[in-house]
């Protein structure tokens, strides 16, 4: 689950944000096993958001920007406001 408060350190930090989006990590260990098989994993970088940028938006509006560019590069469905503002203090 994305949890938008993950971000309130980086804008108080008045840090630039990286997102990432790895993809098939969960296929390398074998569930409830220390044992490690090879898989293909991905890994996307996106575009660097700017110490400003991020410290200007809003913590929940932030992380639906994060969360649908991961989503993207995952295939899967994007959110909209109102699913990710009951996490944003989590």
């Amino acid at each position: 689950e994305f949890k938008a408060g993950s971000l309130k350190s980086a804008q108080r930090g008045n840090a630039m944000i990286v997102p990432m989006a790895i993809d098939g990590a969960c296929n390398v260990l074998t569930r409830g096993k220390y044992i490690m098989h090879p898989k293909q994993v991905t890994l996307t970088v996106f575009p660097p958001i700017p110490a400003e940028t991020g410290k200007a938006m809003d913590t929940g509006e932030l992380a639906l920007l994060i969360r649908n560019q991961i989503a993207d590069a995952l295939g899967q469905p994007h959110l909209v406001k109102e699913e990710t503002t009951q996490n944003e203090g989590e």
